[in-house]
C-alpha cells in the first residue's frame, strides 16, 4: 500500500512522508468467497482523515466495482473483501504482519510476531509493552 502526503499517510500527510507498507495476512479458516473492490475516487479528491470519514466519501466507496476471485491487483483505491462459512457465534480470526521493505519481510514478521491464532495472548503481549 503506497502512502503519500496527498492520501493522508502517517500523520495525515503533515510530515510529507512518501512510503510503501507491505502486509501479509492469514485467516483462521478457509475463505468461502473473496475478491477486491476498486473505489471510484475521482482524481484530485482529498483523502485526508476528515474527508475519508465523511458521508460523501462513503458514498463514493459504496459505488465501488467488485472484482470477485482476485487475490492480487495493483492500482489506486483498492480494498479486499472475504466471506467465510461459519456457524452461529463462530469467530474467524485474521492476523497480519507488515514491513516497510518487502512482502517477504511482512510474511516473516507475521511468523515471528504472531505465530498462532491466539487473540488473548497477542492482546496481553501488546498491553505489556
Amino acid at each position: 500500500m503506497r502512502c503519500t502526503p496527498e492520501g493522508g499517510g502517517w500523520g495525515n500527510g503533515a510530515g510529507n512522508a512518501d512510503y510503501t507498507v507491505y502486509f501479509y495476512a492469514q485467516f483462521s479458516k478457509p475463505l468461502k468467497n473473496y475478491g477486491i473492490w476498486r473505489g471510484g475516487i475521482p482524481e484530485g479528491q482529498i483523502r485526508k482523515l476528515k474527508e475519508i470519514e465523511s458521508i460523501g466519501y462513503d458514498s463514493l466507496i459504496a459505488k465501488s466495482k467488485i472484482i470477485k476471485g482476485f487475490n492480487e491487483i495493483e492500482g489506486k483505491h483498492l480494498g479486499f473483501y472475504s466471506e467465510f462459512e461459519t456457524h452461529r457465534d463462530e469467530q474467524v480470526f485474521v492476523k497480519s504482519g507488515i514491513s516497510f521493505a518487502s512482502m517477504e519481510g511482512a510474511k516473516e514478521n507475521l511468523g515471528k510476531e504472531i505465530p498462532l491464532f491466539d487473540f488473548d495472548k497477542v492482546k496481553s503481549q501488546a498491553e505489556s509493552l
